[in-house]
């Protein structure tokens, strides 16, 4: 036993990270599910959140079998249960790397949802193969006295202190090595979009001209002008034709050289207005500035909600190794407990993520579970169809909500694929 736990203390941690590990099993069963019975769910970032969730599913799965077998460490099971652990953990912050590479891909290459699908199958490759490939080297590795990689690690089944500087070179390095990047790239995003949200917002303050659209009235009435021109003879080439706002006038412009003619006679001249409408002088483009708007901040929220999920899972955890490798025969309770807790809850913070981007698709199937107060349901004959001026559902003849909400999500996940094509300079 460690310095620092007790027998109880042990128990108690166990019990705490099979919780969590449960409730990460059971969130990614629900992205499972709904990700493949409702094409609602199937935006660009879901498809990540998916494959990403059968790595949760086997880094819950070991969670759950916790300290069954660091009793024996040479044994198949504490030797799966390492590899499996160093695999399946990391890959999820490779996935939270993927996600932020789309949105720079999106962002500054124009990328759509068909070129960012074609992404889908080299990210799985590289998010599972690139721990695969340490995580199984380890099983073959000791060293002189025989003490092998992987072994007791408290909790579970992993590399052993004796091992401690791979653990920070191979998985907690790497780790923060990818948090840093995904920083970056959000941030370097973010200002773009603030920097686009702003020159939008001037343009439409500018944008009017100082018109008033009280002011856009057709020209209906009839104008009789008395005009009186004395005239020379010049060019007939040199006459301007002004035909704006309806009026029709002939104006003749004398040469610098004109040859002297005789006096012309005084002539009286009725000019006719012919009524025509108004140009119509277009409205700014509202409804353009509120998709980038709600694009902006859907944005925003998801990748506030991917960073607040990266630094809660590892910022307990890389305190607690960090402090385990300075004090190598002691153990943190506190930061013991923060461990236990939040890396078994991989799964489960994915999930409110998807939920919270998909809640529109979440909505609509609770309501077809009759678990929502509204009467809407997925597969009525007479469905509803996003209101996006309004933000809400307007009534629809002859399509089900299920293929509505679908179009709908989809649609405002591509919105910032329409900002990058319609406001990048």
């Amino acid at each position: 036993m460690e310095i620092g736990l007790s027998l109880s203390d042990i128990k108690l941690i166990t019990i705490i990270q099979q919780v969590c590990s449960v409730l990460s099993l059971v969130g990614c069963l629900f992205i499972i599910s709904t990700f493949c019975l409702c094409d609602a769910f199937h935006k660009p970032i879901n498809r990540l959140v998916f494959y990403a969730s059968f790595g949760n599913i086997m880094a819950s799965i070991c969670f759950i079998m916790a300290d069954s077998f660091i009793d024996s460490p040479n044994g198949a099971g504490c030797q799966i249960q390492a590899f499996l652990l160093h695999t399946f953990v990391g890959a999820d912050a490779l996935w939270t790397l993927a996600m932020a590479i789309n949105v720079y891909l999106a962002f500054y290459y124009r990328f759509d949802a068909q070129r960012l699908r074609k992404m889908e199958l080299p990210y799985l490759i590289l998010c599972y193969g690139i721990p695969f490939l340490p995580a199984f080297v380890f099983i073959f590795i000791k060293n002189g006295d025989g003490v092998r990689v992987y072994g007791s690690a408290v909790q579970w089944c992993w590399i052993t202190s004796t091992w401690d500087t791979l653990r920070i070179a191979t998985f907690y390095g790497p780790i923060w090595v990818i948090i840093a990047i995904t920083l970056a790239i959000y941030i370097r995003s973010g200002g773009t979009i603030y920097r686009k949200r702003q020159q939008l917002l001037k343009a439409q303050g500018s944008g009017s001209g100082g018109l008033s659209y009280a002011n856009q009235s057709t020209v209906n009435n009839m104008k009789t002008t008395e005009v009186t021109i004395t005239s020379e003879a010049a060019p007939q080439s040199d006459a301007i034709q002004l035909q704006n706002m309806g009026h029709q006038v002939t104006v003749h412009a004398i040469g610098e050289n004109p040859e002297p003619q005789p006096p012309q006679p005084i002539a009286r001249t009725t000019t006719s207005t012919i009524p025509q409408p108004a140009p119509t002088i277009p409205r700014p483009a509202v409804r353009h500035g509120n998709d980038v708007y709600r694009a902006a901040w859907a944005y925003t929220k998801v990748a506030m909600l991917f960073f607040a999920v990266i630094l809660i899972t590892w910022i307990p955890s890389s305190a607690n190794r960090m402090y385990s490798h300075i004090h190598p025969s002691q153990v943190s309770k506190p930061l013991q407990f923060m461990s236990a807790t939040v890396l078994p809850l991989q799964g489960f913070w994915n999930t409110v993520i998807y939920a919270v981007t998909s809640w529109t698709a979440c909505k609509a199937l609770l309501e077809e579970r009759g678990l929502w107060g509204s009467r809407t349901r997925l597969n009525e004959p007479a469905g509803w169809e996003a209101d996006e001026e309004h933000g809400g559902f307007r009534e629809s003849e002859g399509v089900g909500l299920s293929e509505q909400v679908g179009r709908w999500a989809e649609r405002m996940n591509m919105t910032v694929f329409y900002y990058t094509s319609h406001f990048k300079q």
